[in-house]
C-alpha cells in the first residue's frame, strides 16, 4: 500500500493513526462506544476489546520479565484507565496479582500496585 502511489502520505498516516486498531474492525475508536456495542450484545465488538486487553497482558508481561520482576506499579492511562470493565479483564486476564486501582479524578491515569514476592532468608 505505502509504495503503490495509489494514498498520499497523509492518507497512510490516518489509516496507521486514525484508522486501525479497534477502529478498522468495529467503527469507532471510543472504548465507551465499543462497551455501548458489547452490552446490545456484538460479539465482535466483545471479541475486539478482550483482544486489546490480551494485547496489554502481554505487554505486561514482557516488561515484568524485562525488568526481572523488579517492577513497583503498573500505570494505565488514558480512557482505557476509566473503563472497569477493560481493566477487569487485565486483572483477570493477568498471571501476576495486581491490586485494586487507585484514581485521581482530576488525572486520566490509574496506578496498579503488584505485591512483591518477600524473599526467603536461608
Amino acid at each position: 500500500m505505502c509504495f503503490s502511489g495509489k494514498y498520499t502520505q497523509k492518507e497512510m498516516e490516518g489509516f496507521v493513526t486514525k484508522n486501525g486498531g479497534m477502529f478498522a474492525y468495529i467503527g469507532t475508536n471510543s472504548l465507551i462506544e465499543a462497551e455501548k456495542m458489547i452490552m446490545s450484545g456484538n460479539k465482535k465488538a466483545s471479541l475486539v476489546v478482550e483482544s486489546m486487553a490480551y494485547q496489554v497482558c502481554k505487554e505486561i508481561g514482557s516488561m515484568h520479565v524485562t525488568l526481572e520482576g523488579k517492577v513497583d506499579a503498573i500505570i494505565l492511562t488514558g480512557g482505557l484507565a476509566y473503563s472497569d470493565r477493560f481493566v477487569g479483564l487485565i486483572k483477570d486476564l493477568s498471571l501476576i496479582h495486581i491490586s485494586e486501582p487507585t484514581r485521581l479524578l482530576s488525572i486520566s491515569y490509574a496506578v496498579f500496585c503488584l505485591k512483591k514476592k518477600k524473599k526467603k532468608k536461608k
